[in-house]
């Protein structure tokens, strides 16, 4: 069963709504932590299982996201792998650092912990299009006479009659 790219989209923003609304409702999250993965261990789950489900959530959105954006290339695997490895390192990276700097003037604990999870979530399409890829036949092209790169008789000749 195929979704509509239209519908992706609205469970895109409605997860990210969701997860605002169900935000709005807890406090914001205090946890002395010098790594957004220290928060998947189960004790500090079953601490704040709410916002364990708000993080879960826009973890989510942030998974479904990048692989909404290339649904709109057609096949090009490695391209679309490549792009994932990319984007799911700087979005680790980013919720690395915010943790890390634990500064407020950044991104809620909420969001890095999110950007953290949703970018290590992402490694798994990321390591099925590189594997799509690998085994996909490449496209056949036909090759083209485009001619010759050497000098013909007819160019000579027409040099001659100036």
């Amino acid at each position: 069963m195929k979704m509509p790219k239209e519908y992706v989209l609205v469970l895109i923003v409605g997860l990210f709504l969701l997860a605002y609304l169900l935000e709005a409702v807890v406090d914001p999250l205090s946890l002395p932590l010098t790594s957004p993965y220290g928060f998947l261990n189960m004790e500090m789950i079953s601490k704040v299982p709410f916002t364990s489900a708000v993080i879960l959530v826009r973890s989510l959105a942030i998974l479904i996201t990048p692989l909404w954006l290339l649904s709109f290339i057609k096949e090009a695997w490695q391209f679309k792998a490549v792009s994932l490895l990319v984007v799911s390192v700087l979005i680790q990276l980013y919720g690395v650092q915010a943790t890390a700097t634990s500064s407020t003037v950044g991104i809620p604990l909420e969001w890095a912990i999110s950007f953290a999870l949703g970018g290590l979530t992402l490694f798994l399409p990321m390591l099925f299009f590189f594997a799509k890829g690998a085994v996909a036949k490449p496209k056949s092209t036909e090759s083209k006479d485009i001619g010759s790169l050497s000098d013909t008789s007819s160019d000579v000749d027409d040099d001659e009659d100036d």
